[in-house]
């Protein structure tokens, strides 16, 4: 799925060991999922698998399940298990090697992860043990915040009766300072019901899924990449509706006020989690669309607004609050899917006159324009008899009655007029159905999510 490495889960070894066994206790069937695993030496070096003739400190797959296995295969590649009672993985040695730890990187948070087990052995020898369940690991995780939040927290004595509101004002106060930081977020997230179905989230799980978005965010922005929706992924079963991820965004709002002293308005779109662009840049984008509109005009070519942003102009004649892009049409007569190409490449070589950087889709047809620093989404259309082809629901290409294209009809935007297709109601209705005039911040989301 991804190789998400800020959920990583690392075991400390530090021993001499010919086998690792990873499984699960888990009695019901389940199966292990990993993006990613990584055994380290004393030198903080890689212990990298190689094949039959290579070093001596290579490493076979054994099996348990593996739905691929190769002698010679990755360990840096995916791993996943058929779906199993208590399914597992064995990793062997050639020789005798030393292990300072290992690192996991669930590809999902499967209910196998939650009750995962690693024994180390020396010549079918245990040498080291690990587990992450059961009543120690949750002391152990204890311990470390009660370290955290201080002797005065109150944290020593977990029979205590009030206990509970304890811990919770405990970790309010360690996020709102952002002195979690020696946790691992996979840590952090086990302090949420992330194995639950539906579950109803206290204040203090609310702010930490807040933390867990911020700091997500703020690790991934110094490395100068955007933090994919799907990096939260894990997350899912705490995030299942909408009035929960409002509540998170919120709290993610309050806690960078309080980290950084910035005002900014989070939002999370189906694309990445992200400062709402459209409206912090509001004049921004709408002249970018003006120009752009301007110079398409300049080869007798017709752009309109469509998808997100049409439907942001018919329902609020403004941008949607958690949209995250502005999408465009070229609304011209090609008869065909090559015909769409011919008069997309004469577009290009207009841009090209225009010193108007493009970047072509993968698909073929479509492509991202920059202006003035602004990035516009471009899709393409063609007829195909009463009928128009485009993109609609989940990127696939399908017909609509080319009368609710053409001829074109306008629609404001923030005060402005722009093109739009000829009924822009029933253009939403065929792309969003029955219910686009009801907002739904997260209509085809990374992970379904009810609306309520």
């Amino acid at each position: 799925m991804y190789n998400n490495e800020y959920f990583c889960l690392q075991v400390d070894v530090n021993a001499v060991v010919d086998e690792v066994d990873i499984t699960t206790i888990l009695r019901r069937k389940t199966f292990l999922y990993f993006a990613k695993l990584k055994i380290i030496n004393d030198d903080g070096d890689l212990v990298l698998p190689q094949n039959e003739s290579a070093s001596e400190a290579s490493l076979q797959l054994f099996r348990g399940g593996l739905r691929s296995e190769k002698s010679d295969e990755p360990i840096d590649l995916k791993l996943k298990t058929e779906r199993l009672s208590r399914p597992y993985i064995k990793l062997k040695f050639k020789k005798p090697t030393f292990v300072k730890k290992i690192l996991l990187y669930p590809a999902k948070l499967t209910p196998g992860i939650r009750k995962l087990r690693l024994n180390g052995l020396l010549r079918s020898e245990q040498i080291f043990s690990y587990s992450n369940f059961g009543d120690l690991k949750a002391l152990y995780l204890l311990a470390k915040i009660s370290v955290l939040a201080g002797e005065n927290a109150g944290l020593s004595n977990p029979s205590n009766p009030g206990f509970i509101a304890l811990f919770g004002t405990a970790i309010s106060r360690l996020i709102e300072s952002n002195s979690l930081s020696s946790l691992s977020l996979l840590e952090v997230a086990q302090l949420l019901p992330v194995f639950e179905k539906e579950p109803i989230l206290t204040r203090e799980q609310i702010k930490i899924a807040a933390y867990i978005f911020l700091r997500l965010y703020s690790q991934r922005a110094k490395q100068g990449n955007a933090t994919q929706t799907k990096l939260l992924k894990p997350l899912k079963q705490c995030l299942w509706s909408s009035s929960i991820i409002t509540q998170v965004l919120h709290e993610v709002n309050c806690l960078n006020k309080t980290w950084f002293g910035s005002e900014k308005y989070f939002v999370l779109s189906k694309h990445c989690l992200h400062v709402s662009r459209l409206l912090a840049n509001k004049d921004k984008y709408l002249d970018a669309i003006d120009k752009a509109v301007q110079i398409f005009k300049e080869i007798d070519q017709d752009l309109i607004v469509c998808y997100g942003t049409l439907l942001g102009a018919v329902r609020g004649k403004g941008f949607i609050p958690h949209d995250d892009d502005i999408d465009l049409l070229v609304l011209c007569n090609s008869q065909s899917r090559d015909e769409s190409l011919v008069n997309q490449q004469k577009i290009f070589e207009h841009l090209d006159s225009r010193k108007i950087s493009y970047r072509q889709k993968r698909t073929g047809l479509g492509f991202h324009l920059r202006i003035n620093n602004v990035p516009l989404g471009i899709f393409g259309i063609w007829e195909e008899g009463a009928d128009s082809k485009l993109m609609m629901e989940r990127f696939k290409y399908r017909t609509v009655p080319t009368s609710i294209m053409k001829p074109l009809s306008y629609v404001e935007l923030h005060g402005r007029r722009y093109p739009a297709p000829h009924d822009p109601a029933k253009f939403l209705q065929e792309r969003y159905g029955d219910s686009w005039t009801i907002p739904d911040p997260y209509h085809e989301f990374k992970w379904k999510v009810k609306n309520i």
